[in-house]
């Protein structure tokens, strides 16, 4: 069980000394994941890349929307479309994944 806020708030003194430990790794484990991971940006890893799996152009089924719809429909009615075009690069398109829809369309 995770130590959460809640369980750190409920908490009481008692007579003995005792302990409450977040079990899911030791402290020696997640130091040896730290400095495994800073080796990793010594030798110029990005250890975000490792984490997470690099999706390429045919993974990503949303973005020939993406771009259509930019082309097609914000170019053409909003004065500051390249201020969208940057928030549909940074903070959409990073973040889809395949897409299989669900029943009989």
């Amino acid at each position: 069980m995770a130590l959460t806020q809640g369980a750190i708030k409920a908490l009481k003194p008692k007579s003995k000394t005792y302990t409450a430990a977040d079990p899911e790794f030791t402290l020696a484990e997640a130091r040896d994941a730290r400095n495994g991971l800073a080796r990793d940006v010594v030798r110029g890893i990005n250890p975000k890349a490792a984490i997470e799996p690099e999706l390429d152009e045919a993974d990503l089924l949303l973005r020939p929307f993406a771009e259509r719809y930019y082309r097609e429909v914000v170019e053409v009615e909003m004065k500051h479309s390249g201020q969208t075009l940057a928030w549909i690069e940074k903070d959409i398109l990073p973040h889809l994944v395949r897409v299989t829809p669900k029943g009989d369309y």
